[in-house]
Protein backbone atom coordinates (compact mmCIF):
# COMPACT_ATOMS: atom_id res chain seq x y z
CA UNK A 1 0.00 0.00 0.00
CA UNK A 2 2.76 2.15 0.88
CA UNK A 3 4.18 1.52 -3.06
CA UNK A 4 1.44 2.62 -4.42
CA UNK A 5 0.73 6.05 -2.24
CA UNK A 6 4.11 6.63 -3.36
CA UNK A 7 3.90 5.63 -7.09
CA UNK A 8 0.53 7.72 -6.84
CA UNK A 9 2.98 10.69 -5.07
CA UNK A 10 4.88 10.66 -7.50
CA UNK A 11 2.74 10.62 -10.86
CA UNK A 12 0.73 13.29 -9.46
CA UNK A 13 4.04 15.24 -8.73
CA UNK A 14 5.15 14.96 -11.77
CA UNK A 15 1.82 15.60 -13.36
CA UNK A 16 2.04 18.95 -11.51
CA UNK A 17 5.09 19.76 -13.05
CA UNK A 18 4.02 19.10 -16.48
CA UNK A 19 1.58 21.32 -16.34
CA UNK A 20 3.01 23.90 -15.24
CA UNK A 21 5.65 23.85 -17.46
CA UNK A 22 2.74 23.83 -20.37
CA UNK A 23 0.93 27.40 -19.20
CA UNK A 24 0.38 29.58 -22.07
CA UNK A 25 2.10 32.68 -21.84
CA UNK A 26 -0.11 35.93 -20.80
CA UNK A 27 -1.87 37.48 -23.91
CA UNK A 28 0.10 41.12 -24.56
CA UNK A 29 -1.09 43.88 -23.07
CA UNK A 30 -3.53 46.85 -25.50
CA UNK A 31 -1.14 48.69 -25.10
CA UNK A 32 1.92 46.08 -26.25
CA UNK A 33 -0.20 45.35 -29.44
CA UNK A 34 -0.51 48.86 -30.51
CA UNK A 35 3.25 49.93 -30.12
CA UNK A 36 3.55 46.67 -31.88
CA UNK A 37 1.63 47.75 -35.38
CA UNK A 38 2.63 51.15 -34.91
CA UNK A 39 6.73 50.75 -35.18
CA UNK A 40 7.37 51.15 -38.47
CA UNK A 41 7.36 53.54 -41.53
CA UNK A 42 4.35 54.96 -42.86
CA UNK A 43 2.74 56.42 -45.85
CA UNK A 44 -0.15 59.52 -45.43
CA UNK A 45 -3.23 58.49 -47.75
CA UNK A 46 -3.36 61.62 -48.73
CA UNK A 47 -7.20 61.05 -49.83
CA UNK A 48 -7.74 60.56 -46.55
CA UNK A 49 -7.04 63.47 -45.20
CA UNK A 50 -9.87 65.89 -44.11
CA UNK A 51 -9.28 69.68 -41.74
CA UNK A 52 -12.35 70.41 -40.58
CA UNK A 53 -14.36 67.92 -41.68
CA UNK A 54 -13.74 68.96 -45.38
CA UNK A 55 -11.50 66.78 -47.57
CA UNK A 56 -8.19 68.02 -47.85
CA UNK A 57 -8.12 68.72 -52.13
CA UNK A 58 -11.43 70.79 -51.36
CA UNK A 59 -9.21 73.15 -48.94
CA UNK A 60 -5.47 72.64 -50.41
CA UNK A 61 -5.67 71.75 -54.45
CA UNK A 62 -2.16 70.92 -54.61
CA UNK A 63 -2.50 68.38 -51.39
CA UNK A 64 -1.70 65.20 -53.51
CA UNK A 65 2.13 67.11 -54.53
CA UNK A 66 2.34 68.43 -50.51
CA UNK A 67 1.62 65.09 -48.71
CA UNK A 68 2.33 62.31 -51.15
CA UNK A 69 6.09 61.81 -50.40
CA UNK A 70 5.02 62.11 -46.23
CA UNK A 71 7.16 59.25 -44.01
CA UNK A 72 6.47 59.25 -40.86
CA UNK A 73 8.53 56.55 -39.01
CA UNK A 74 8.10 55.61 -35.21
CA UNK A 75 10.97 53.21 -33.65
CA UNK A 76 10.88 51.35 -30.96
CA UNK A 77 13.17 53.52 -28.91
CA UNK A 78 10.48 56.12 -28.61
CA UNK A 79 11.66 58.79 -31.43
CA UNK A 80 10.01 59.53 -34.58
CA UNK A 81 10.63 60.92 -37.82
CA UNK A 82 8.90 62.92 -40.43
CA UNK A 83 9.94 63.67 -43.43
CA UNK A 84 8.93 64.78 -47.34
CA UNK A 85 6.48 67.17 -45.63
CA UNK A 86 5.53 69.18 -42.88
CA UNK A 87 2.85 68.90 -40.77
CA UNK A 88 1.33 71.95 -39.02
CA UNK A 89 1.81 71.55 -35.26
CA UNK A 90 4.32 68.22 -35.63
CA UNK A 91 8.07 68.52 -35.49
CA UNK A 92 10.34 66.67 -37.98
CA UNK A 93 12.08 64.66 -35.20
CA UNK A 94 10.83 64.21 -31.86
CA UNK A 95 9.82 61.55 -29.13
CA UNK A 96 6.42 59.40 -29.29
CA UNK A 97 4.90 57.46 -26.25
CA UNK A 98 1.22 56.08 -25.49
CA UNK A 99 -0.81 57.92 -23.07
CA UNK A 100 -0.51 55.36 -20.03
CA UNK A 101 -3.86 56.29 -19.20
CA UNK A 102 -5.09 55.35 -22.71
CA UNK A 103 -3.78 53.25 -25.27
CA UNK A 104 -5.34 54.94 -28.33
CA UNK A 105 -3.91 58.19 -27.84
CA UNK A 106 0.00 59.06 -29.10
CA UNK A 107 2.02 61.88 -27.64
CA UNK A 108 4.18 63.41 -29.77
CA UNK A 109 7.17 65.47 -28.66
CA UNK A 110 8.07 68.50 -28.54
CA UNK A 111 4.84 70.52 -28.21
CA UNK A 112 2.81 67.66 -26.35
CA UNK A 113 0.83 66.98 -29.42
CA UNK A 114 -1.89 64.64 -28.69
CA UNK A 115 -3.09 62.38 -31.32
CA UNK A 116 -5.58 60.50 -31.43
CA UNK A 117 -5.23 56.63 -32.78
CA UNK A 118 -8.34 54.19 -34.35
CA UNK A 119 -8.43 51.24 -36.42
CA UNK A 120 -5.04 50.22 -35.25
CA UNK A 121 -3.52 46.94 -37.85
CA UNK A 122 0.14 46.44 -38.90
CA UNK A 123 -1.11 47.59 -41.80
CA UNK A 124 -2.62 50.81 -41.41
CA UNK A 125 -4.03 53.20 -38.65
CA UNK A 126 -6.19 56.33 -38.72
CA UNK A 127 -4.64 59.76 -37.05
CA UNK A 128 -6.72 62.96 -35.54
CA UNK A 129 -5.31 65.65 -33.83
CA UNK A 130 -5.38 69.49 -33.48
CA UNK A 131 -3.16 72.37 -34.68
CA UNK A 132 -3.32 75.66 -33.53
CA UNK A 133 -4.35 77.81 -37.04
CA UNK A 134 -3.64 81.71 -35.85
CA UNK A 135 -0.96 82.54 -38.96
CA UNK A 136 -1.53 79.56 -40.95
CA UNK A 137 -3.73 79.71 -44.14
CA UNK A 138 -6.60 77.29 -42.45
CA UNK A 139 -7.64 80.11 -39.96
CA UNK A 140 -10.22 80.86 -42.98
CA UNK A 141 -11.85 77.68 -42.32
CA UNK A 142 -14.88 77.78 -40.71
CA UNK A 143 -14.98 76.54 -37.35
CA UNK A 144 -10.60 77.29 -37.45
CA UNK A 145 -9.86 80.72 -35.94
CA UNK A 146 -8.17 79.33 -33.62
CA UNK A 147 -7.39 75.41 -33.80
CA UNK A 148 -8.71 73.23 -36.69
CA UNK A 149 -8.53 68.89 -36.51
CA UNK A 150 -7.08 66.93 -39.01
CA UNK A 151 -7.98 63.15 -39.67
CA UNK A 152 -6.12 60.64 -41.93
CA UNK A 153 -5.10 57.66 -42.79
CA UNK A 154 -1.42 56.40 -42.70
CA UNK A 155 -0.43 53.11 -44.55
CA UNK A 156 2.37 50.59 -43.96
CA UNK A 157 4.37 50.78 -47.49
Amino acid sequence: MKKISLKLFAFLLISMALMQACTKASDPSPADVVKTNLVRTWRLDVSSITIQGLPISAVLPTAATTYGPLRLTFNAAGTYALTGAELIGITSTGTWALDPANSAKLILNPGNVSVDLSDITASSVKIRYSFATVGSPFAALPGASVSATVGATLLSP
